[in-house]
């Protein structure tokens, strides 16, 4: 896998993406896109965890093939330290988180979860072994044809070579209950689907919707009546289920009219049926 020195980025005349990142800022160049660690991130956990994520992404760059997984082109280098990653930018896309918030196109918004969840299991089911870990609509893209595409790929658990972030949902969801996580596990990452799923819909955190409010929308939405029974699961219980993935559970019958959904919570929002 090719390298290339910091040195030679020009990042200050590249355009600067307004992105909510912890551990680095991302920046253009036209059709690329450089992720530049931010040192002092890093610095704590010794230089470990920097070469922890060298290892994962030159395994995704030589062996994994699939097209939807945001895979490093080139690693960025100084004095040998890994400073970042030089990756394909994608034209015209825009995360399944935004698009949710700002759109409300509920069909089209249950489109673009249903390729997620179909990818989501081609990339486990690559020999390879890979977990995502930190599974968050913002970290999942779609262009304008529709390709759905899955980025921050050097976090990911890969080949057991552990994560290096964790899903806020998940998190609090273990937090909540007092149970402690367990890395590279393929159940979060359904797991993480759905909570995401949940809280994008209903705009509350699972253990904060209510049976009647979700029992009031599901007479709108089928998918929703799908997966009612893992809702409960989900909610009530500390043993956490075995979950299938979310698209086995999406109705055709709702990507397939249109649904424009308002609200801040189901009580008080609007849901325009046609």
């Amino acid at each position: 896998m090719e390298t290339i020195s910091k040195r030679e980025l020009d990042l200050k005349h590249m355009e600067r993406l307004n992105c909510k990142t912890y551990e680095s800022n991302l920046y253009r160049d036209k059709k690329l896109l450089y992720k530049i660690y931010k040192q002092y991130r890093f610095v704590a956990r010794n230089n470990c965890l920097l070469r922890a994520n060298e290892k994962k992404v030159r395994i995704l760059h030589d062996y994994c093939d699939i097209d939807a997984l945001i895979k490093a082109k080139r690693l960025v280098k100084s004095d040998k330290k890994l400073e970042g990653l030089e990756m394909d930018y994608i034209e015209d896309s825009c995360s399944l988180y935004y698009f949710w918030h700002v759109s409300k196109r509920f069909n089209k918004f249950l489109e673009i979860v249903c390729k997620a969840s179909f990818t989501l299991e081609n990339i486990h089911n690559d020999p390879i072994g890979i977990v995502v870990s930190d599974l968050n609509f913002e970290n999942i893209l779609f262009d304008r044809l529709g390709n759905v595409y899955f980025c921050d790929s050097d976090s990911y658990s890969v080949a057991g070579i552990p994560s290096t972030s964790i899903g806020r949902s998940l998190d609090e969801y273990y937090r909540r209950r007092n149970m402690s996580i367990e890395d590279g596990l393929i159940s979060n990452d359904n797991l993480q689907m759905f909570l995401n799923f949940f809280m994008s819909v209903f705009n509350s955190y699972i253990d904060s919707i209510s049976t009647y409010d979700y029992d009031m929308l599901s007479e709108y939405i089928v998918s929703l009546k799908n997966m009612r029974s893992y809702f409960l699961k989900l909610k009530n219980s500390r043993a956490i289920p075995e979950l299938p993935y979310i698209h086995e559970l999406i109705d055709p019958k709702d990507l397939n009219r249109p649904i424009i959904y308002h609200s801040s919570s189901v009580k008080n929002g609007k849901i325009l049926v046609k």
